[in-house]
């Protein structure tokens, strides 16, 4: 399970967002180091000990998330669009109406029908190939849309490159303005080194994201191979499958004519056989009459 589809969420406030699903928060847990919030099920489905803040990168131990009820009772007053349809109420009548109305979804990227609509925001979030997500970077820069099979190669393009230095140049930037400012005020480096840190952290994430984007890339490729020997092997075997029916269709057609020329032989057969009863060998002749009755009444 994860958040909670809508049409307006792009425009609603980003602190209704999950970080990790990108939908309408379901059941938010806060993470208590920074304030930011996930959807209990993301929470759930990190199952890790130390949770690190995908906005921020800032680390919360996993017995330090809490439940929050209060901020879940603030969000049901939010104004909903419905994701399938034109519906426009609050979020507390949003579940109800998708029960009602749009019980078996069907994704519109690649025509897959679910059950729920639990099953379809999960195939959304995390498994359709062919639906168009965000770049990580579009706040710096990069706005395109892409489609999720084609990512690794996004990330290669240009303007993806264009918007890491577009980063990297406005953190130069601050770092230096901070180091000018820490020296004019006389103060001591933990603003600067807490600069440092932040640079550090976001190279990390570049860095953890290529040697990932590495690893996606040859294990596509082997999958690619293994699936042309795979193609390979099933066009052999069609074309074996091909020439032993062609192989068979002659063997019956030779059948069918061998009884043919059977069935011919059996008539002429029976013809001789038909014959033979009306002939004498004891020496006397016997001449078969037809229709008896006439030639006698005649």
């Amino acid at each position: 399970m994860v958040g909670i589809d809508a049409q307006n969420k792009n425009i609603l406030d980003r602190k209704f967002i999950c970080s990790d699903c990108s939908l309408v928060l379901r059941d938010p847990v806060q993470l208590s180091a920074c304030g930011h919030r996930l959807c209990h099920s993301c929470f759930l489905n990190r199952n890790q000990t130390l949770i690190t803040c995908s906005q921020c990168q800032i680390q919360t131990p996993s017995d330090q998330i809490l439940i929050d009820r209060a901020f879940n009772n603030e969000m049901q007053t939010l104004s909903i669009i419905c994701s399938y349809c034109n519906w426009t109420d609050t979020l507390q009548n949003y579940e109800e109406h998708l029960q009602q109305l749009h019980s078996n979804p069907i994704c519109q990227y690649c025509s897959q029908q679910f059950n729920s609509i639990d099953q379809f925001n999960q195939h959304k979030a995390s498994q359709c190939q062919n639906i168009l997500i965000e770049c990580l970077l579009k706040d710096f820069g990069c706005h395109q849309q892409i489609v999720c099979s084609e990512l690794s190669n996004h990330y290669r393009s240009e303007q993806h490159q264009h918007s890491i230095a577009n980063i990297l140049q406005q953190m130069k930037s601050q770092l230096k303005d901070s180091v000018m400012t820490s020296n004019r005020m006389d103060t001591d480096s933990d603003y600067t080194l807490n600069q440092l840190e932040e640079v550090e952290k976001t190279m990390n994430m570049f860095r953890s994201g290529g040697e990932i984007l590495e690893e996606d890339v040859k294990q596509l490729s082997s999958e690619l191979a293994e699936h042309e020997n795979k193609l390979r092997n099933l066009t052999e075997n069609i074309s074996q499958m091909k020439l032993s029916i062609e192989e068979e269709t002659a063997l019956l057609e030779g059948m069918k004519q061998n009884l043919d020329i059977l069935n011919q032989d059996l008539v002429l057969l029976e013809e001789k056989m038909n014959d033979m009863q009306c002939t004498s060998y004891d020496g006397t002749f016997v001449w078969k009459i037809r229709h008896v009755q006439e030639i006698m009444s005649e």
